[in-house]
């Protein structure tokens, strides 16, 4: 593969990936926000709550989306090409932004004009097979990855489409090979979120938690694949790795409540009765603490009262105001 297909197919995945930093910065400005306060109050999940906040970067005007990376690669590109039209790194370019957009019948137009202009000169199996896949051609799609991973053996995205592809060739076991080879030094944790879900489906939930465990170690403490981690091992009854993924949240998420009721549920469920009044206090003790304003949110005042019914204790009985006294004539 040359160095223009590399820098181009790396920069194609890392536009793939969520500004993280930039999410995790201004959740805390979410739970202020007029426009989104009430929905952030009412999500499950730290994926969900993510998601929001990917909302609130377009809402609060972001510098570019990737539509609107999209539309600026092309108005860049499609003058030159016009200027240029046998430059197939332009036509490479292009191509690779259609890919990236799922624009698949341009895509596959553009890798076929591409080899009539430099035969043999660019691997565009990559981006065939994706493309077929998006278009769900799934057969056709397989052939185009077998036909570029077998030269590039180790690209990341490659493998994790063929492995999508034959997932839907209900071939679990040859995708789960792709997962596991593309996710042995992967940093991207979407990649290793998709692949606990596939195994969870394939009723292999305990295999899902040691992936998420292999994921974990190369994206520490990342909130979407500690989230994950909790359902995949609540699935597999792995209460250690269930608790062990909550503590981690319980201190890395802006708001811990939501982690420490689940832990008191999870204790409680496990019969770990001891362990469990301990959490459900813990929590009693962080709610009493909190200012009167963030005690009054909705999905507070639901935790307290959870917690209040799990420890026994009665709600207050509301003071009601006696009636004002009749105005004398």
């Amino acid at each position: 593969m040359s160095l223009d297909e590399t820098v181009t197919t790396q920069l194609l995945a890392q536009r793939q990936r969520v500004d993280e930093s930039r999410i995790l910065a201004i959740l805390p400005m979410i739970m202020n926000s007029e426009i989104l306060s009430h929905q952030a109050r009412r999500v499950s999940g730290v994926s969900a709550l993510l998601r929001l906040a990917a909302a609130w970067l377009v809402l609060g005007g972001a510098e570019a989306t990737a539509h609107g990376e999209y539309h600026e690669v092309v108005r860049e590109l499609t003058p030159r090409i016009e200027a240029d039209p046998e430059n197939a790194k332009l036509r490479y370019k292009l191509a690779a932004a259609h890919v990236e957009h799922d624009e698949w019948k341009l895509a596959l137009a553009e890798c076929d004009r591409i080899e009539k202009i430099a035969p043999g000169e660019y691997q565009l199996g990559y981006f065939r097979g994706r493309s077929l896949a998006t278009a769900e051609r799934w057969e056709e799609a397989l052939v185009s990855l077998n036909e570029f991973i077998a030269s590039s053996p180790s690209h990341q995205e490659a493998l994790v489409w063929r492995a999508r592809v034959q997932s839907h060739m209900k071939e679990p076991a040859k995708a789960s090979d792709d997962y596991r080879k593309a996710l042995e030094k992967s940093g991207n944790p979407e990649f290793h979120i998709e692949f606990a879900k596939a195994l969870v489906k394939q009723n292999l939930a305990d295999q899902s938690v040691s992936a998420l465990k292999h994921g974990l170690k190369l994206c520490p403490d990342d909130p979407a694949l500690l989230e994950c981690m909790v359902e995949c091992a609540t699935a597999a009854k792995d209460d250690e790795a269930a608790l062990a993924a909550i503590d981690r949240l319980v201190k890395t998420w802006p708001r811990p409540e939501p982690w420490m009721l689940r832990r008191a549920k999870l204790l409680a469920a496990a019969g770990r009765n001891d362990q469990a009044l301990a959490a459900w206090t813990a929590l009693a003790r962080h709610l009493e603490k909190l200012p009167n304003l963030d005690r009054s949110q909705p999905f507070l005042e639901a935790i307290q009262a959870e917690t209040n019914t799990a420890l026994g204790i009665k709600a207050p009985t509301p003071v009601v105001a006696p009636p004002a006294p009749a105005a004398s004539e």
